[in-house]
Order: C-alpha cells, then structure tokens, then sequence
C-alpha cells in the first residue's frame, strides 16, 4: 500500500498507543477479573475481558501488518503532475450546482472527508484517476469537471 509520510506517522502513533496505553490496560482488566479458585464457569467481567484483549490484539496485528508493508508517497513518484493521480490535491466543480470542492487523494487508511482527504478507491476517485484540467466525469448521475490538480509532497 502506498501511504503519505503523515499518514505512516499516524499509523505508527496509533501502533505505539495500543502497545503502551489500550494493550496495557486491557491486561491489567484481565487480570483484575481473573478468577480465584477452581469453577466449572468463568465470570462474564473475565470473559468480556478476555474479548478486549483479543480485538486488541488483532487491531495491533493487523496495523504492524499495514505498516510494515507500506510504502511512504515521494514526489519522485509522480510521473505526470498534469494528471490525477495518488497524493494530488484536485479541486472539481459540479457542473449542475457549481458547488466546488477539494480533495487530496490518499490510502484508505488516511482518508476523512471532513478533512477534505478522500480514499483512492472511492469510487469518485476511480472515475478521477489519469483525468487532467477541463476533463469531465460522472459519480453517482452527477457531472464534475477538474478546475486544478496539485502535488505538495
């Protein structure tokens, strides 16, 4: 997978945080409500306890996973900056309402509408990819048009 340098650096803050803070407590939790005694049952604390500690486990397997297998977005490898592709920043009017938005284009780990970062495999994105200025595409029986593309990475 290809990722920004921001998001790697997100992914290895969230990695180190369930190591240090969520894995820690939901250890201490496990053994808070481990059982004294021989019992044919376990208590439903230790058993919910017990389901914490295995998400976390696997969020943390599963993100080590990601980040060792992601590749940090360079500059270098934008072979043509007049067209859309991974890490640009592309802003595109629709055609009916005028309404103009921005849009930088990363992983699907990295993206948050709210803050104008949109997933490579959206399919919005899809329908961007290799475009250039005053090209226009269609998402969702809605026509947009490409006014800028930029790269800053």
């Amino acid at each position: 997978m290809i990722i920004t340098k921001q998001g790697y650096e997100k992914l290895q803050k969230e990695i180190n945080h369930l190591l240090q803070n969520d894995l820690q407590s939901a250890i201490k939790l496990l053994e808070d409500t481990r059982p004294y005694g021989v019992s044919d049952e376990f208590p439903p604390e230790y058993l919910q306890a017990i389901d914490n500690m295995n998400i976390i486990e696997k969020k943390i397997s599963d993100l080590q996973e990601l980040y060792s297998s992601a590749t940090i977005f360079v500059k270098s490898m934008i072979k043509n900056t007049n067209i859309v592709g991974f890490g640009a920043t592309v802003k595109i009017e629709n055609i009916e309402s005028g309404k103009v938005s921005q849009y930088t284009l990363v992983s699907s780990y990295e993206s948050d509408v709210k803050q104008g970062l949109i997933s490579v495999e959206s399919p919005m994105v899809k329908e961007m990819f290799g475009l250039s200025v005053d090209d226009e595409f269609e998402v969702n029986n809605q026509d947009y048009v490409i006014l800028d593309i930029t790269y800053h990475y």
